[in-house]
């Protein structure tokens, strides 16, 4: 589990905001970081940030699990010298960073670009949960959406960067979701759902006021 190192790390941090990517990702906007870090500290309630996500895709097909992003719209980054080119044949897409409520989180498909979480924010909700394995950073920021909605803030904030692309092989553990893991998922859910004293009709009734208020 990458939950472990990830807490010790986070234990051992002297920063105030700490800046995670996974090993086989990269960073493709040198100023990222610092227009990040500047937005978060501009904002008291924001406790995770994270920016747009490129998908670099080294396969001729995407596995069932991650066809979803192939419904993102098409994206050349620029300039190209920042991209990391492979020798498989690839393309791009791209996910801008958008506002992700706690029922979001629950039912789509997410993908988060470069993280930063203000360290006591992650201290605060007990870290990656361990019991999640490769799934821990989902786990994470269900925490973090349940305790914004709890207080009625809006606690994750969407920075507009092209500063993170993340690598498509087939090797990610995304791409190979088994049943164990869906249920491991639902149960920590439901675990967090219970805890925090949210029910899912309120939070689907939200959602769909929301919608029609949109029109």
């Amino acid at each position: 589990s990458e939950a472990l190192p990830q807490n010790v790390g986070v234990y051992l941090a002297q920063s105030d905001i700490l800046f995670f990517i996974d090993s086989d990702d990269y960073l493709c906007d040198p100023h990222a970081t610092s227009l990040m870090y500047k937005t978060m500290q501009g904002n008291s309630e924001c406790d995770f940030a994270f920016s747009n996500i490129i998908f670099q895709i080294e396969l001729e097909k995407l596995p069932t699990t991650l066809q979803w992003i192939d419904e993102e719209n098409d994206f050349y980054p620029t300039p190209m010298h920042q991209m990391q080119f492979t020798k498989r044949s690839h393309r791009y897409k791209i996910r801008a960073a958008q506002p992700y409520s706690f029922f979001d989180l629950m039912v789509f498909a997410y993908a988060i670009g470069l993280r930063a979480f203000k360290k006591q924010a992650i201290i605060r909700v007990g870290g990656w949960p361990l019991d999640l394995k490769s799934h821990d950073d989902f786990g994470l920021l269900l925490l973090l959406a349940a305790e914004g909605y709890r207080k009625n803030c809006q606690n994750m904030l969407p920075v507009n960067t092209n500063g993170y692309a993340y690598r498509i092989t087939g090797d990610q553990t995304s791409a190979h979701g088994s049943p164990d893991d869906e249920i491991t998922q639902r149960s920590f859910l439901m675990k967090v759902l219970h805890e925090n004293h949210i029910s899912y009709a309120q939070l689907e009734e939200e959602k769909k006021k929301k919608k029609e208020q949109g029109k």
